[in-house]
């Protein structure tokens, strides 16, 4: 349900042991977005959504981690292209410089990749990934879910307005 005149996402629960805690093995929700892992899927994001909201919400609002077994390569999940609460989630920022960085100490929960092997219809195996919001800290009743979207984030110059939701 939206909430008029508010951003972010909150919890539907106050208590703290009502809430989905990384400690109870639980899961806040899932980022799905669209997947982006080559170029080609970075272009066809931009001819969905048009090449300048496409650019924009690739460069100031993805997560990205590394893919699974290498170094050098990273997957990047693009907010827009999924049924997506995790989207709304805000974080914490601290002022570093000149610029602003997420303030991994105020914030309550984190984005985690998750491999799943899995086998298509045909039944050869194939893996597949995506990304899981894990609750670390308890949010105080009436307070927002706060995502460390990591220590690379800057928050953007001028940020898209989202509506707020109950998770």
């Amino acid at each position: 349900k939206a909430l008029m005149g508010q951003y972010g996402a909150f919890p539907t629960h106050g208590e703290p042991d009502k809430q989905p805690l990384l400690a109870r093995a639980q899961v806040v929700g899932i980022f799905a977005g669209a997947k982006l892992e080559t170029e080609k899927d970075e272009k066809e994001y931009c001819e969905v959504f048009g090449k300048d909201l496409g650019e924009d919400v690739q460069k100031s609002y993805t997560i990205e981690v590394k893919k699974y077994g290498t170094r050098e390569h990273s997957i990047a999940w693009a907010p827009f292209g999924g049924d997506n609460l995790t989207q709304y989630f805000n974080s914490s920022f601290k002022q570093q410089g000149s610029e602003w960085v997420c303030d991994a100490e105020n914030t309550n929960c984190i984005s985690w990749p998750v491999f799943l092997h899995l086998k298509d219809k045909n039944g050869n195996p194939r893996l597949e990934s995506m990304l899981v919001v894990l609750q670390h800290r308890p949010v105080t009743p009436g307070k927002q879910f706060k995502l460390d979207y990591g220590e690379d984030y800057r928050l953007p110059e001028q940020p898209a307005p989202f509506r707020s939701v109950r998770a």
